[in-house]
């Protein structure tokens, strides 16, 4: 049996996600639905139809959030694949960013075109 290399614990959840492979040169290809298994504050446990390659940068959308990482690795489980993610980065509370980018681009266009249309 494999030492655990944890030092948080996780939590059991269970629901859907989207996951996406960063590629360096095209950008995020398609995403692809997983299920979040487990998670912890540095990482989460998915599984997944498809087998992604460990070391490769995901983006993971849960709800709200979206989340940065790596793949650490990836075992064929049942009729699909045990894939484990390191977070590096997080953003949550989308929805309300999406709000208020829009609500600032929108006073700042109207506050902002007068003065370059009389220009």
């Amino acid at each position: 049996m494999a030492m655990e290399k944890r030092t948080e614990s996780r939590v059991v959840l269970g629901q859907p996600v989207e996951l996406a492979v960063l590629d360096e040169n095209a950008g995020a290809r398609a995403p692809m639905p997983a299920s979040l298994v487990d998670l912890s504050g540095r990482g989460a446990g998915l599984l997944a139809a498809q087998a992604i390659e460990p070391d490769r940068a995901v983006r993971m959308r849960w709800g709200d959030r979206m989340l940065l990482g790596e793949v650490c690795y990836c075992e064929p489980h049942s009729d699909g694949y045990r894939i484990g993610l390191q977070f590096e980065h997080s953003l949550v509370h989308l929805e309300e960013l999406e709000k208020l980018r829009q609500r600032l681009l929108g006073e700042s266009a109207e506050t902002i075109a007068p003065s370059v249309l009389a220009g």
